[in-house]
């Protein structure tokens, strides 16, 4: 049962990753704004 709790923990982690790199596109965000406080979350 516990390891049914962390695959599904690790998949929502992941859509929401690919979610929020589909949303904010990294190249076209300033170098000094977002980028920079995009990288100290990782």
């Amino acid at each position: 049962m516990l390891n049914d709790q962390l695959l599904i923990t690790k998949r929502i982690s992941d859509e929401s990753l690919k979610f929020s790199d589909d949303k904010i596109p990294k190249r076209s965000k300033p170098l000094n704004g977002f980028n920079s406080e995009n990288d100290s979350q990782k």
